[in-house]
């Protein structure tokens, strides 16, 4: 099978033994072999140059698989200034501030997005090998990770795709489709 980009989708939490972590009781939808998967499936994608988008949890899977780890239940450690996820079913709202110098900044064309959909409560804590953060939220959750030394990797920790992320959100996936067209053409 041959691959010209990867979009790693949102889900449930992962398995907080994925990263040493221990379990909360708002985990939820936790599946270790989805978790091994698709930590072995982003190892695979970075060996390659695979353009990838990792969006929500596939930003979480990102971190994780090249070392890092989350906050198990971001309210215990932020608290609820901002909301990261109104419930399981239902996505909430909040403004996120991108780093003018990122290539996400360039990809959305904006320095401030005023309303994403986002619809986690799990986060990032240590930060994976070669990773940077280039967006957040008002209460400093990381919001968007680049991979030093590889660009073809863009990962968000909102919803693009859901209804209310505005054009901005289609800048995202245009940026991975441009990338793997490049990364499909350059194989041949």
């Amino acid at each position: 099978m041959r691959l010209d980009g990867l979009l790693l989708t949102g889900g449930g939490d992962l398995d907080p033994g994925t990263f040493g972590g221990v379990a909360h009781d708002q985990n939820y939808s936790v599946s270790p072999e989805r978790d091994r998967f698709e930590v072995e499936l982003v190892r695979g994608a970075l060996a390659a140059g695979l353009p990838t988008l990792a969006i929500c949890r596939g930003m979480q899977v990102l971190n994780v698989a090249l070392g890092g780890d989350l906050h198990p239940h971001l309210p215990d450690v932020v608290g609820d200034s901002v909301t990261h996820r109104a419930s399981q079913a239902e996505a909430a709202l909040h403004p996120v501030r991108v780093e003018s110098a990122s290539a996400l900044r360039q990809q959305l064309g904006a320095d401030a997005l005023e309303s994403v959909p986002s619809w986690h409560h799990q986060g990032v804590d240590r930060l994976g090998a070669g990773l940077r953060p280039v967006a957040w939220a008002p209460d400093s959750v990381v919001e968007a990770l680049e991979l030093a030394g590889e660009p073809q990797v863009t990962a968000v920790q909102w919803h693009p795709e859901l209804a209310g992320a505005g054009r901005e959100g289609r800048g995202l996936f245009e940026a991975l489709v441009e990338r793997a067209t490049t990364y499909a053409r350059s194989r041949g």
